[in-house]
């Protein structure tokens, strides 16, 4: 059965059952990008000097070139420590690089770490429990915003590639559907307790 969530399941954030999801998250999204890519392009699974896997899309040329990275935040990225410092190094080299850079960040709980400003966002969007932010090479910190409640459908990202290719779509909600699915999680899910982390008062109710 799918979840009975109409975007992001709150209840795949618990951090007991977290590292599985983030694994499935990215082979998910490495999969629909391998569907998605015109010939020439290729995703591939990376893994960071903190073993932190990520997603890099790839132009099959000579040499060949990373055309866009992307991230799906862990807990690691989001709270003060190695993790955390590693990833935004990583981040800043990637802004100030040719590359793309798309972030995901799935978790409500945590240190705001994509690199768009969050005062900014918040200035634009309010509120939202789920973000995600691409960083097109080439223009400083401007870039495409998806902000997300509980409540929404996840979207659908972009994923830039070079000249003259256009973007390549990536349906978000399929992927945590499928992530879902794959880990049976309508067997396993008491939703008769809150989620962990606990959603706001009133999403709470909106929940029940």
């Amino acid at each position: 059965m799918p979840s009975p969530f109409p975007g992001m399941d709150p209840y795949l954030e618990n951090p007991d059952h977290w590292k599985g999801i983030h694994l499935t998250l990215i082979v998910c999204c490495f999969e629909a990008l391998n569907r998605a890519l015109p010939p020439g392009f290729v995703a591939r699974i990376e893994v960071s000097e903190m073993h932190q896997r990520f997603i890099e899309v790839v132009e099959l040329a000579v040499p060949e070139r990373v055309v866009t990275a992307i991230e799906i935040l862990s807990p690691t990225n989001k709270t003060p420590g190695d993790g955390y410092t590693e990833y935004r190094r990583k981040q800043t080299e990637y802004i100030q690089s040719a590359t793309h850079l798309l972030e995901i960040d799935l978790l409500r709980a945590g240190t705001h770490t994509v690199a768009a400003s969050k005062s900014e966002l918040e200035k634009l969007f309010g509120h939202w429990d789920y973000l995600v932010y691409l960083h097109r090479a080439g223009d400083g910190l401007r870039g495409d915003t998806w902000p997300r409640t509980v409540r929404q459908v996840l979207p659908q990202v972009l994923i830039p590639l070079t000249d003259p290719h256009p973007d390549v779509r990536l349906d978000l909600q399929s992927v945590v559907s499928r992530v879902y699915e794959a880990g049976a999680f309508d067997r396993s899910t008491d939703y008769s307790l809150s989620p962990i982390p606990a959603l706001r008062p009133e999403d709470a109710e909106w929940a029940k």
